[in-house]
């Protein structure tokens, strides 16, 4: 049996991350090869050194709100680690840093960079490791679904991008821009595969969803709003207060921030893990979401949402989805149009998606086994 070697972002205390590393996982072990995450550590000192003061400040100030909140980070945390133990199969090595990976390299038969926004010029920095940069030149090389999240590399990075992506034998990209990019970058053509997440069915997450403990009404709406790309309050309260008062649902906020404490009818959940994460989604009668992750989900359960986008924004993962899906109309600029109807018939995007994830297992098949 081939030993199959992927690197991402599998460690980051973020709901997709860690879904989209497990779903690789499976997949790969369900085509016949043994998959292994490569244990490398992100973020480590090449990137924080390059975090700026206002990154610094942020996470100074969020250390301080934990303490004072009882440390629910830590519970979350812990429930994080509970995942990881359970799901995740590691190299027997953890890799601290970029030279310690580039010293001690796993031997594998394939190696493949796995999806998450793994080539994102902007966070990795010089990091060249999520661009197979510690594998020997001779040994064959894959992408599935790495993203750059935006249509650019850093002028700085681009020669060293071009020099290894060029060494990729077949290169599988998130979202449609990072195909012309590629293309800039190498002259090769990529090709446009599903996240990770959803080459697992609804069915199978929901099989991981039972293990979850958490208490939920029997409607409800989701919102999971992320600030890391854009800042979307306060026009983000608008459109919950909107939905809310259409649907008259409590409101349950994953994570949430500091003013959704004092919000009518509604609760925020600070110690949510990866599974309570999928039985959130997968019960919600609507959700609302900055996320690419939170739209991925709910378009693979079926629920009707919005993708809450920035105008002009440089970010391309969720419009390259919902244009897959047919659900473009399902974006909401919040600081532009009217909202488009609460009520969508999912049963189109169900299909669409269907005819995606089978081209993209295609493409994961054909590509392994020709290495």
């Amino acid at each position: 049996m081939k030993k199959v070697g992927f690197i991402t972002m599998h460690l980051p205390i973020n709901y997709g991350s860690a879904l989209q590393t497990y779903a690789l996982q499976k997949t790969i072990d369900k085509l016949g090869y043994d998959a292994k995450i490569i244990n490398y550590v992100y973020p480590n000192k090449i990137h924080k050194e390059s975090m700026s003061i206002k990154g610094l400040v942020i996470k100074v100030i969020s250390i301080i709100i934990n303490a004072v909140s009882l440390f629910p980070n830590i519970r979350q945390r812990n429930k994080y680690k509970s995942f990881y133990k359970k799901y995740y199969k590691l190299t027997d090595k953890q890799y601290d840093s970029m030279e310690d990976l580039q010293t001690y390299p796993p031997e594998m038969d394939i190696y493949m960079t796995g999806s998450d926004q793994v080539w994102n010029s902007n966070f990795v920095k010089s990091d060249t490791s999520f661009l197979l940069g510690f594998v020997p030149v001779d040994k064959p090389k894959i992408s599935f679904s790495s993203s750059f999240a935006v249509d650019y590399v850093l002028d700085e990075y681009k020669e060293t991008y071009s020099k290894l992506l060029e060494q990729y034998s077949f290169i599988g990209v998130r979202e449609q821009s990072s195909i012309e990019l590629v293309k800039r970058l190498t002259g090769k053509d990529a090709v446009l595969v599903c996240d990770p997440s959803l080459l697992l069915s609804k069915d199978e997450w929901l099989v991981m969803a039972e293990d979850a403990r958490i208490n939920l009404p029997k409607k409800y709406i989701l919102a999971y709003i992320l600030g890391y790309s854009f800042n979307p309050y306060p026009y983000i309260d608008n459109i919950i207060e909107k939905v809310q008062k259409e649907l008259d649902l409590e409101v349950i906020y994953i994570n949430g921030s500091k003013r959704d404490y004092f919000k009518k009818n509604s609760r925020v959940l600070k110690t949510t893990g990866p599974l309570e994460f999928l039985k959130l989604f997968a019960n919600a009668s609507f959700v609302i979401t900055t996320s690419f992750h939170g739209v991925a989900f709910a378009t693979n359960f079926g629920v009707p949402f919005y993708g809450v986008i920035k105008k002009n924004n440089k970010d391309t993962r969720i419009m390259s989805l919902l244009k897959v899906c047919e659900l473009e109309e399902r974006a909401v600029q919040f600081d532009g149009e009217a909202l488009p109807p609460i009520e969508c018939d999912m049963t189109c995007a169900q299909n669409k998606l269907f005819e995606f994830r089978k081209f993209s297992m295609n493409y994961l098949k054909n590509s392994l086994r020709q290495l």
